[in-house]
């Protein structure tokens, strides 16, 4: 039976910050300024497996840019809607939604 490789603690951490993606080289310095802008409002994750992946140090990589994240995510085009698909409209009760109402028992 084979065993996991060992990883490091330090490298088994989620990264979290902008600082953590620059340490990883997954964006560059001069983007840091920008992220701590997204981080102010977006909770930035990408796990140790997405951060080893050779294409999350690539920008243009369609897998990459769904864990990346950049200054995009700051801008709200006119046609975004803040509900897109209508969770407060539906809700029973104000701020809370039932996804799937056969998955509650």
């Amino acid at each position: 039976m084979s065993r996991s490789p060992v990883i490091p603690l330090e490298k088994s951490l989620t990264l979290r910050s902008p600082a953590a993606l620059v340490e990883a080289g997954l964006v560059p310095v001069s983007a840091r300024e920008g992220l701590d802008r997204v981080a102010e409002r977006y909770a930035v994750a990408v796990t140790p497996a997405m951060a080893e992946a050779d294409r999350c140090e690539r920008s243009d990589d369609p897998i990459a840019r769904q864990f990346v994240p950049t200054t995009a995510e700051l801008t709200t085009l006119p046609e975004e809607r803040a509900d897109p698909i209508g969770d407060d409209a539906h809700s029973p009760v104000r701020g809370w939604c039932i996804a799937i109402p056969t998955a509650c028992c």
